[in-house]
């Protein structure tokens, strides 16, 4: 009996390590299993024929003419995205006077009016139950590649996580409005890009080329209220508002640069599950803590390729609410050396993570803790506190008390 005691105790023990092993994979960089379904995302079984179906996109419409529409596989029973392979086109109209000149000179053209064999789409929106009402049952497939091709482009081109925006929407319990196409076209270069994000992540309204010889925006525009007020509740603010930011930074002379930010923020939007900061491509995340010390799961792909910064709360927030986050961070090249002693940050908006969708005249406090080689003296925006020296640092504590823009500093030998 002892030894069936001694054996159950011992799988106790296994079972509780396992868990615990479980419960440390769910945090950490990249390690959502949400965040790696959508990452890892393929054509599913689903698939539908359409025949002169219209799906409209504020400025844009998209005509498939004839052709097949495949899903990619459901994600948390949402639907995220498809691949068209048929005969199809887009037509675009700028809406005002300049951005329809400037769409003109590029394309040489009075009216845009792109062909297409083949579409690829992601969205938050409705575009799945569109489609899917308006098509029939298919026998045939569509071609995988084109989907990974348009990850690969978000990743290695763009170098925007597409992924990480999805989730945001997927986890969040109100509707979302994010719509992305990749054009294959037949005029135009051949590789564009038109995305509507009513988060402002891309400027609302965006059609842009990412081609080898024409690369480049072709016209950005806020969304119009009659699409804005279709979308409705998804069409909401961008989702926190940072209050107070916590900086404890540490400057060598080699330029490199490390840090402890904690950002105390409110919900501006109900459904607050999924946070994008900005942070400078190559300060690499450590760690992120909840305000009560328990570590949580982050997103940061590699320096070159879609490196976004997107922290996964422990809980949704509703409008109002607030939050506190810890993160630790660090890295080169985003402080340049100018010479003879001076040092200049390059990521002048983003040396530490910030509101990813900040604006004038949206305003934080700041309390900030600089430590440098002994005898350099930091110039930084601010009230000054205190200057000491710490074993082998000089210390510089400041204050702002609000601040609309990110707060500048620089380092004199």
């Amino acid at each position: 009996m002892r030894l069936i005691s001694d054996l159950i105790g011992t799988l106790a023990v296994v079972s509780l390590l396992a868990l615990a092993s479980q419960a440390d994979t769910q945090v950490g960089a990249n390690s959502d299993p949400v965040y790696q379904q959508l990452r890892n995302i393929g054509l599913g079984s689903e698939s539908v024929s359409v025949t002169n179906f219209e799906l409209k996109r504020d400025a844009a419409t998209f005509h498939l003419h004839s052709g097949t529409v495949c899903f990619v596989t459901p994600v948390e029973g949402k639907v995220t995205g498809a691949v068209f392979v048929g005969d199809g086109g887009m037509t675009f109209n700028p809406p005002n006077h300049d951005e329809e000149r400037s769409l003109k000179l590029l394309t040489k053209d009075n009216e845009f009016d792109e062909a297409f064999q083949h579409l690829v789409l992601r969205f938050t929106d409705s575009t799945y139950e569109e489609i899917k009402k308006a098509g029939t049952a298919a026998s045939g497939g569509c071609d995988a590649s084109l989907l990974q091709d348009s990850q690969h482009t978000m990743r290695k081109k763009l170098h925007t996580n597409l992924s990480a925006r999805i989730l945001q929407d997927v986890l969040s319990d109100r509707p979302g409005g994010l719509f992305v196409a990749f054009i294959h076209g037949k005029h135009y270069d051949g590789q564009m890009l038109y995305t509507i994000d009513p988060t402002g992540a891309w400027d609302d309204v965006e059609l842009r080329t990412y081609g080898e010889e024409k690369s480049g925006i072709w016209a950005s525009f806020p969304i119009s209220p009659d699409y804005r007020s279709r979308l409705g509740a998804a069409a909401g603010v961008p989702g926190i508002h940072i209050e107070h930011q916590q900086l404890d930074t540490t400057i060598e002379k080699n330029a490199h640069l490390s840090g402890k930010a904690t950002a105390s923020f409110a919900a501006l939007a109900d459904g607050v599950r999924v946070v994008p900061f900005d942070l400078f491509r190559t300060l690499r995340v450590q760690s992120v803590t909840s305000q009560d010390g328990q570590p949580l799961a982050f997103i940061q792909e590699d320096k070159d390729d879609d490196p976004d910064f997107y922290v996964l709360l422990p809980k949704t927030l509703s409008r109002g609410d607030k939050y506190a986050i810890t993160t630790s961070y660090s890295g080169k090249d985003a402080i340049t050396n100018e010479g003879e002693g001076n040092y200049y940050p390059i990521a002048r908006e983003n040396w530490f993570p910030s509101n990813s969708h900040s604006h004038f005249g949206d305003y934080a406090m700041f309390d900030m803790t600089f430590r440098i080689p002994k005898g350099m003296k930091m110039a930084a925006s601010g009230e000054l506190v205190s200057e000491g020296v710490e074993g082998g640092s000089s210390v510089t504590s400041g204050r702002v008390t609000s601040l609309s823009q990110p707060p500048v500093f620089s380092l004199a030998g």
